[in-house]
């Protein structure tokens, strides 16, 4: 793997190509589509480049060519800026967002980057699948060696969620249980393992999902 991933990830990329087109089609014929329409291929053509970024990152990874850089972390920042890059997808749902940290210094020795991209990723899967007028709640707290992060959205939206994101037996093959999360959760299962922790999930009140991120928490 190490010795070919470059070739793997130009084979990967090369799948933009026809996404930027079809964007560009879009544009240039953009007053002859309804706008709802046009809207919803325009967000399709984004997501497909964006699962086409996750798919080079996840090729970096297993070829070891993604390490974390260790630095004193103080979380709640991190979280926040995660939040910001989310409330916009949030607000065109109609989902409400509230954060929850305990009153503690929760700073931790960890990888920044990579806990601000992993908690962007979790919202925005738990955003996808939340109905209008959901509550998702993003908290943290630090106990002991262990740190946890937490999104949540406590109402309807995952009927059709499986009961586990990943079994024992998927896990240890590194495969998803569902393969319609894709690179999404993937990556997150990836970020997490890189930085020592790992992802659980669980349904939440009133049929929601709560999905939690375990770190060790190594104070500076």
């Amino acid at each position: 793997m190490k010795g070919n991933y470059e070739q793997m990830t130009c084979w990967v990329e090369e799948l933009k190509n026809p996404i930027g087109n079809l964007m560009g089609q879009l544009e240039l014929h953009q007053e002859e589509i309804d706008l709802d329409f046009y809207h919803r291929l325009w967000e399709n053509c984004r997501d497909l480049n964006e699962d086409v970024n996750r798919l080079v990152q996840l090729i970096r990874m297993r070829a070891g060519d993604v390490l974390p850089h260790w630095e004193s972390v103080w979380l709640p920042e991190r979280l926040e800026r995660a939040l910001q890059a989310k409330e916009e997808l949030g607000r065109r749902k109609g989902i409400f967002f509230r954060s929850e940290y305990l009153q503690a210094d929760h700073r931790i020795w960890t990888d920044g980057g990579m806990i601000q991209e992993l908690m962007e990723q979790l919202l925005h899967h738990v955003i996808r699948y939340a109905e209008k007028g959901n509550t998702i709640r993003l908290g943290a707290q630090v106990r002991s060696e262990l740190a946890t992060l937490w999104v949540e959205n406590e109402g309807q939206g995952f009927a059709l969620m499986p009961r586990r994101l990943y079994t024992s037996e998927a896990r240890r093959r590194g495969r998803s249980l569902y393969t319609g999360l894709g690179s999404r959760l993937e990556l997150c299962r990836g970020l997490a393992q890189l930085l020592g922790g790992e992802l659980s999930e669980e349904y939440a009140r009133r049929g929601g999902i709560r999905v939690e991120l375990h770190l060790p928490a190594l104070c500076p």
